[in-house]
């Protein structure tokens, strides 16, 4: 990942619910491997978004729509139209081992950040 991949960057405070959530790397990616939940509340795709840590069972928020890509398919980011909980609620996101840079290279380890919405 680059300089300042996340937003919100890892460890942010008093984000807004209504808060598009990003990650950009360093090299140009797969968007075809970039995917999220759209249908329901269980934690399936490669870009997810959870209130709890371990990304259990129907905690993962549902998206608006798939990842986009920008910036020349190195930056990702998910809608969750406003379904972030306010009142300090804590989030984690994960991207999985399972997407892959433009040659097809996974990554090597999951990245996991987090956030915590306003109050």
């Amino acid at each position: 990942a680059g300089t300042a991949p996340y937003n919100p960057a890892n460890g942010a405070e008093d984000i807004a619910t209504g808060t598009l959530i990003s990650i950009t790397f360093s090299e140009s990616m797969d968007p075809s491997t970039f995917t999220t939940n759209t249908s329901n509340t269980s934690c399936s795709g490669t870009f997810q978004v959870s209130t709890d840590q371990n990304f259990g069972t129907n905690s993962c928020v549902q998206m608006e729509s798939s990842p986009s890509a920008s910036n020349g398919n190195k930056t990702f980011t998910v809608d969750p139209d406003g379904k972030l909980a306010d009142d300090e609620t804590l989030y984690y996101v994960r991207i999985t081992i399972q997407v892959t840079d433009a040659s097809g290279n996974n990554l090597s380890a999951q990245i996991l950040i987090s956030f915590t919405t306003i109050e």
